[in-house]
């Protein structure tokens, strides 16, 4: 009768450890498919970043590329104003010779 009631016990034991087995198997499965998500995540987003560093390159680019037009307006705007100074001058010289021959 012991014996059998040993046999019971390893076997209700056995029944247990593999009931135990079973649902840490389905918690690693659920994790290994977290996990493969998070990777699916992290490599969207890696690509994602390749590609808007790639847009930052290129923008840099075109900033280079206008910098000569920056400058050459930067050197309008300046001449424009002397220009403009000279022209109030000229104008200031060509009332002040009015009046002188009035």
């Amino acid at each position: 009768i012991d014996a059998r009631v040993d046999v019971k016990d390893a076997e209700a034991r056995r029944d247990q450890v593999i009931e135990n087995a079973k649902a840490e198997r389905d918690v690693l499965l659920d994790q290994i498919r977290i996990l493969k998500h998070e990777v699916a995540d992290r490599n969207a987003l890696e690509a994602e970043l390749e590609v808007i560093k790639e847009e930052k390159r290129q923008l840099e680019r075109q900033i280079e590329s206008q910098k000569p037009l920056l400058e050459e307006r930067e050197c309008l705007l300046a001449d424009i104003e002397t220009v403009r100074l000279d022209r109030d001058d000229l104008t200031k010289q060509l009332h002040a010779q009015a009046k002188v021959n009035e």
